[in-house]
């Protein structure tokens, strides 16, 4: 899960969640459910509310599209293992 995390776009599922118009104690309810697998605690809503409640109605951000990223195909290496069949 930590790759998947770790490689958050524009074009990533918790992207487009994480922009859909809902309260704040409506996500982070289900970004629990979709990451952990558990409702939050009342002491975990609280922190996490605590947080992200300054700029949560400010997240959403309208930017001109970015071209999409162009696929990089890894070179083609020669190997002794190549040449054994």
């Amino acid at each position: 899960m930590s790759i998947w995390l770790t490689r958050l776009s524009d074009d990533h599922a918790l992207t487009d969640f994480s922009l859909k118009d809902q309260s704040l104690d409506t996500f982070l309810e289900q970004l629990f459910l979709k990451l952990l697998t558990r409702k939050p605690t009342a002491g975990e809503l609280k922190l996490y509310r605590a947080h992200l409640s300054p700029g949560y109605q400010s997240r959403i951000v309208e930017t001109s599209p970015t071209p999409p990223l162009k696929k990089i195909r890894p070179p083609r290496y020669v190997s002794w293992y190549n040449h054994l069949d």
